[in-house]
């Protein structure tokens, strides 16, 4: 019963009085089985990782998909709409514009002016290569015809060449 109140009150003062090695016994009994509670909690931290670990997807070496890049020629294709719609002497007459475009040029040129003054995505710009995007013109066209006709999304590219 010695050994009982020797480790109830905290272990002693380490032993060193009574010279007999109950206090010894109590340090030493304290030191195994903090030695065990530190191995069996690394040992459930350690099982409690792996399950996590094995929950997670594993990581399968891929290759890389680059994206395709479709070659277009943007800067020919809006010289093209502006040659056919827009100029001073266009391909296609007022009749022509109005059937397409279900309204004439210059309500058209006035909401394609609104667009770009009020919304970034409409106005020029250029991609990160520094190449010529679309023209406002353009994506005006493109929306425009879109709500006109109620079509894809790409049905304008092969005579606009957005995509």
């Amino acid at each position: 019963m010695a050994s009982g109140s020797g480790g109830a009150d905290g272990g002693g003062a380490g032993g060193s009085g009574s010279g007999a090695g109950g206090g010894g016994w109590d340090s030493e009994a304290s030191r195994q089985i903090r030695k065990q509670i530190r191995a069996y909690t690394s040992a459930e931290i350690n099982r409690m990782m792996m399950a996590v670990s094995q929950q997670q997807q594993p990581v399968i070496p891929r290759s890389i998909q680059h994206r395709a890049v479709v070659p277009r020629d943007h800067v020919a294709a809006q010289q093209r709409l502006f040659e056919d719609y827009f100029s001073e002497q266009p391909r296609f007459g007022d009749n022509f514009f109005r059937r397409h475009f279900r309204m004439n040029r210059d309500l058209f040129m006035r909401i394609v002016n609104a667009l770009e003054r009020r919304y970034k995505y409409f106005r020029f710009r250029r991609d990160a290569s520094g190449r010529p995007r679309h023209t406002p013109i353009k994506k005006c066209t493109v929306a425009i015809r879109q709500l006109a006709y109620g079509g894809a999304t790409d049905m304008f590219d092969e005579y606009l060449h957005i995509g």
